[in-house]
């Protein structure tokens, strides 16, 4: 835990929002559990926890995080759902069922 604690404090300084600095504090105590777990089910190495840790640092730097402008102009963003119906195809109802079907 004073591992992430020591993270929480970096990603407060750093303006990190209260959302996003739990997610990455669960992450961190993941990856601290996959360190540990590494270190004791090998030779008890420090070069496994090290490179661990440096593989997770530049898994951080290496992928982007997006951030996108809130949608500005005319058009509204969302979703229209649409059901399409066929009026000439007769539709099956329970009182008219084909011989096999449940109903």
């Amino acid at each position: 835990m004073a591992w992430a604690i020591w993270h929480v404090i970096l990603f407060a300084l750093m303006g990190r929002s209260g959302g996003g600095i739990i997610w990455q504090s669960l992450v961190i105590v993941l990856l601290r559990v996959i360190i540990v777990w590494s270190v004791v089910n090998t030779t008890d190495s420090v070069f496994i926890a090290a490179l661990l840790h440096a593989m997770s640092n530049l898994v951080w730097g290496a992928l982007p995080v997006f951030r996108l402008p809130p949608p500005t102009g005319p058009y509204s963003i969302g979703s229209v759902v649409c059901h399409w119906t066929d009026k000439i195809v007769p539709r099956f109802s329970a009182a008219i069922s084909p011989p096999g079907a449940r109903g």
